[in-house]
């Protein structure tokens, strides 16, 4: 479904018919069996400015994952992850003063919203919700690299085809392309 452009009071009255649909445990729909999912977006237009916004139907077909509410941290822990950036990888660091490797980021950023997650990246990738890719939301984590324990890379997606990672020794903290045919699974916490 392409972006609804509103007026405030449109996207107003939107927001507020969401917020209850998102209440309801199952939204009915005449003529079909399964409920649908709504993802309520983040709708944050300043005043007298056009909002976007999206819903997204799960028809529940084999093809479709259901689709988790979009975490209400994750725009706050891609800035928090942004801080770091230029900071060095260090193998086995989680602590901005001595240095991060790529799951000790992610687990020093949602640490810092109480959100506890996994120290390693494959834990991480079990303990997190799957997300479908066309479901994806800033603050998701995605995995790369799959070995025998599970992902051996993890980043963090940060919107506009870019993410944030401690990809390797010698490198840093740094934003980068996201290229989705390496992407090996999609998490999101909180």
């Amino acid at each position: 479904m392409p972006p609804l452009n509103l007026s405030i009071g449109e996207d107003q009255a939107l927001r507020s018919n969401l917020r209850l649909l998102q209440q309801q445990a199952k939204v009915k729909i005449p003529g079909i069996d399964v409920p649908a999912v709504v993802d309520l977006p983040e709708l944050n237009a300043p005043t007298g400015q056009v909002g976007n916004a999206s819903a997204i139907y799960n028809a529940g077909d084999q093809s479709n994952v259901p689709i988790p509410p979009t975490s209400k941290i994750g725009r706050a822990v891609v800035r928090a992850a942004l801080q770091f950036r230029g900071i060095p990888y260090v193998w086995g660091g989680e602590d901005p003063n001595t240095g991060f490797d790529c799951s000790g980021l992610m687990q020093y950023v949602f640490n810092k919203y109480g959100v506890d997650i996994p120290r390693v990246t494959y834990d991480q990738f079990r303990a997190g919700t799957p997300v479908p890719t066309r479901a994806m939301r800033p603050g998701d984590l995605v995995f790369f690299h799959m070995g025998q324990q599970g992902p051996g890379h993890v980043g963090m997606f940060i919107g506009n085809g870019k993410f944030i990672q401690a990809p390797q020794t010698g490198d840093v903290v740094k934003i980068s392309d996201l290229d989705m045919s390496h992407v090996v699974g999609i998490r999101r916490f909180g």
